[in-house]
């Protein structure tokens, strides 16, 4: 409940209004937290596999990983999908 999408913040659609908004914060020890590294992991996931839900996703989610194969969630961060 904690997490917001970015379209809670304007009474217009905007471009990317479905994703989650990130906060802003100071310290790294936030940056490490399970609700950052996972609006971060969700944001970057394409629209396609977001609108999936079950075990079509779950499928489609793990072909996308094997196909890329990422060594680090760096990685996954710095790859254009």
């Amino acid at each position: 409940n904690s997490l917001l999408k970015n379209n809670f913040y304007h009474n217009y659609g905007t471009r990317n209004g479905n994703r989650f908004a990130i906060e802003k914060h100071r310290s790294s020890k936030f940056e490490k937290s399970p609700i950052y590294i996972g609006a971060k992991l969700f944001n970057k996931v394409p629209q396609i596999l977001k609108d999936m839900s079950g075990s079509i996703l779950k499928k489609k989610l793990k072909e996308l990983l094997i196909i890329n194969c990422f060594y680090s969630v760096e990685e996954f961060f710095q790859c254009k999908i």
